[in-house]
């Protein structure tokens, strides 16, 4: 008898870690999906700004070539 007592409640124990397991899987996804939508919005905002931002990396791109000559420099 006490024997399967013990067997059934390792079956819930395991169950249990399982259903956790599931549920932590499911928020990860729902949290992906979120970070995806995000990002497409982002995308989207970004297409619209698309001419200031190639300037604004042109600049950047001068800049790091800067520093990059100052640090051969040293």
């Amino acid at each position: 008898m006490k024997q399967k007592q013990q067997q059934q409640k390792m079956k819930q124990k395991k169950q249990k870690r399982q259903r956790k397991k599931h549920e932590h899987q499911r928020q990860q996804q729902v949290i992906k999906q979120k970070k995806q939508q995000q990002q497409r919005k982002k995308q989207q905002q970004r297409k619209k700004q698309q001419p200031q931002q190639m300037k604004q990396k042109q600049q950047r791109k001068k800049h790091q070539q800067q520093k990059q000559q100052q640090m051969m420099k040293q």
